[in-house]
């Protein structure tokens, strides 16, 4: 209750009219409850049955004005009720005249004891308005409108919630189509974006090897998929194997009521989420199946001019057809390199890398043993050498897309390497780098220095299986914990 504002009577009214239960009427309620505590009671208010009211149509009227011009008041939900079987107020019979006041109830989210106050209409006889309708509080009668204003509670709502609620309320509705297209582009793109991780229809059931059945793949059509979440990955999407998440900010599925808002809008929302987003793989099998579709949005629209390729490390070396057994080999038939290089309309690349406090699990030598450590299992290589590893394998697929960002957990050196590589090759300059012959040192490299050692300033070795087991226990580990992005200046001065 709101113990000493303008307001306490008005709820103190409402107890009188309907006071809380008695004890003989709260043991017999707790037996209608499951679970209900000793302690436990919410007064709930009983509304008489309601007749048609003129004076509480024009108060919801008020309340629907105040709603479009405050989110805050809004967001309180003011609902207004009779509160005794009683025969309105308006209009009156000039002959027959009966009382000019009546009790409503006002109730808003989040107050136990809703407001009883009488309300009158001056002057009686009038046209009927939000403006010709008053409320008696402390003996004087306020103007409705004022009286609501200060009423409403606050509530601490997101901004997406408020927003929502607030328009939700108010009855507004959003001249989309009124803005110009540019605009409406940007508002698809955020709703269903900026980045999608799309999958196909293909199922489980109809899959035999996605690398190779090209008729499948070609013949299923993409979908926008379900977001980013390390839950929502492992429950949703219908792989028989662990897709290795990275623990990171989780991406909202795509918001695809706006594609039932009209005709019209849905072609444009359609065209701006395919065209306009990222288009972002967790997995190699994912990104083949979305490439390989010929029907649907893959036949209508440009759907993957931008994309981010996220694998773990042993994904990388398998999306390159590279092996370790235990020597590093390489098979250009199970190399999904191609696909890139098919990729005509393909402007912008990011290879992303993840963390290695994700654990040793998603690398090359995960279990292996090797001779460089006395033929015990060995967990994890140098976060920094794999990453040139990986690109190295990548650089004939890639060189031909206009602009290839490494990022994530790559030394800041490397990046920038990699990148001026890339940009100079494509547009045909000089940049002092001979992938082949790094590419043959890599194939070349005996057993016994494989995985390659961690010789950075700070180890960028992972200790862990992965990022929610540590030494036994069942620990998350924060994303940019310890990784040393820039260690290489460091070493240097």
């Amino acid at each position: 209750m709101r113990a000493g504002s303008d307001d306490a009577w008005a709820q103190r009214f409402t107890l009188m009219i309907q006071p809380p239960k008695s004890e003989d009427d709260w043991d017999e309620y707790k037996t209608s409850l499951f679970g209900a505590r000793e302690d436990e009671y919410t007064y709930k208010f009983n509304y008489p049955p309601q007749e048609k009211d003129l004076v509480i149509r024009t108060i919801n009227r008020a309340i629907k004005e105040l709603n479009r011009a405050s989110c805050d008041f809004a967001n309180a939900g003011i609902k207004v009720i009779s509160t005794l079987e009683t025969p309105p107020i308006w209009p009156q019979d000039p002959c027959s005249p009966s009382s000019s006041v009546k009790f409503y109830t006002f109730s808003q989210k989040g107050q136990e004891f809703p407001l009883t106050l009488p309300v009158t209409v001056a002057p009686l006889f009038g046209p009927l308005s939000c403006d010709t309708i008053y409320v008696r509080i402390h003996r004087k009668w306020k103007p409705l409108k004022e009286w609501l204003l200060s009423i409403a509670l606050p509530h601490n709502y997101s901004p997406e919630v408020a927003m929502r609620r607030c328009w939700d309320r108010s009855g507004m509705v959003f001249p989309l189509m009124e803005l110009p297209p540019e605009l409406r582009n940007i508002i698809y793109e955020y709703a269903l974006g900026p980045e999608v991780y799309p999958l196909s229809r293909l199922s489980r059931m109809t899959r035999n090897d996605s690398f190779t059945d090209d008729e499948a793949r070609r013949g299923a059509e993409i979908v926008f998929g379900i977001g980013y979440s390390d839950l929502g990955m492992s429950r949703h999407y219908p792989y028989p194997h662990d897709i290795g998440c990275e623990s990171r900010s989780k991406v909202a599925p795509p918001n695809l009521a706006l594609l039932q808002v009209s005709r019209a809008v849905s072609c444009e929302a359609l065209k701006a989420g395919w065209e306009g987003t990222r288009k972002c793989f967790i997995e190699p099998t994912m990104f083949t199946e979305v490439v390989g579709s010929r029907v649907g949005p893959a036949s209508q629209f440009n759907c993957l001019s931008r994309i981010e390729l996220n694998f773990t490390h042993s994904a990388w070396f398998g999306f390159f057809g590279v092996s370790v057994s235990p020597e590093i080999e390489m098979s250009e038939g199970r190399s999904c390199g191609p696909f890139l290089m098919d990729l005509k309309t393909l402007k912008e690349l990011h290879m992303r890398f993840r963390s290695p406090n994700d654990g040793y699990s998603g690398c090359p030598w995960a279990g292996r043993s090797s001779g460089s450590y006395n033929n015990s299992v060995v967990d994890n290589a140098c976060q920094r050498t794999i990453v040139d590893m990986i690109m190295t394998f990548a650089f004939p697929f890639v060189k031909q897309i206009p602009h290839v960002g490494v990022t994530g957990f790559v030394k800041t050196t490397a990046k920038m390497h990699w990148e001026h590589v890339l940009r100079q090759d494509y547009t045909g300059k000089e940049h002092g780098h001979d992938n082949d012959a790094a590419l043959e040192a890599i194939l070349k490299t005996p057993a016994t220095l494989l995985p390659p050692p961690c010789d950075c300033p700070q180890s960028c070795v992972a200790s862990n299986r992965d990022r929610y087991r540590s030494t036994g226990n069942y620990v998350h580990i924060d994303a940019y914990e310890n990784f040393a992005f820039d260690d290489e200046y460091v070493a240097s001065v």
